[in-house]
């Protein structure tokens, strides 16, 4: 076990991750895994699906595969979120910048969210900046609401 003066490492792994808790510098997972907490100083990177209870660090990539990623509490300065098949369900989210494409979010806590593809919001706490990058967006709930930006087109009305 490190000391308290002694700086933590990376912790990358290739497979299967499943420990009750993983602290490190920097975490990168491709492929499955299960944690009930993970905290990083810098970033963590996963791709691939599984469970995480809490997951805490500045910068937070999650890319899903064939299966979903759920993240329960998410407590990260900047959140980026890519479903591809299988969704990114987050349950409760705080943070400073969110992205995210074809999500499943609970509760979100942010400064400034961009919302692309196929993002569901159950309850949009207080977020001073929204950018809807597509009009398939749902949300159910909303708290406190800043500024609103449209960045897609919508097609022209034939006449």
């Amino acid at each position: 076990m490190k000391g308290v003066d002694e700086p933590l490492g990376d912790f990358v792994v290739f497979g299967r991750v499943k420990f009750p808790y993983v602290r490190a510098r920097s975490v990168q997972v491709t492929g499955v895994v299960v944690a009930a907490l993970i905290v990083a100083d810098e970033e963590v990177i996963i791709a691939g699906s599984g469970r995480v209870g809490v997951l805490a660090s500045n910068t937070c990539v999650l890319v899903s595969g064939k299966r979903p990623i759920i993240i329960e509490r998410a407590h990260c300065v900047n959140i980026v979120a890519l479903g591809t098949k299988a969704p990114i369900v987050l349950r409760w989210v705080r943070a400073a910048r969110v992205y995210a494409r074809k999500a499943i979010i609970g509760e979100l806590e942010a400064r400034e969210v961009v919302l692309a593809e196929l993002c569901n919001v159950k309850s949009l706490l207080r977020v001073s900046r929204v950018v809807f990058a597509d009009p398939h967006v749902y949300i159910e709930d909303v708290s406190e609401l800043g500024e609103v930006v449209y960045s897609y087109k919508l097609p022209e009305e034939s006449k």
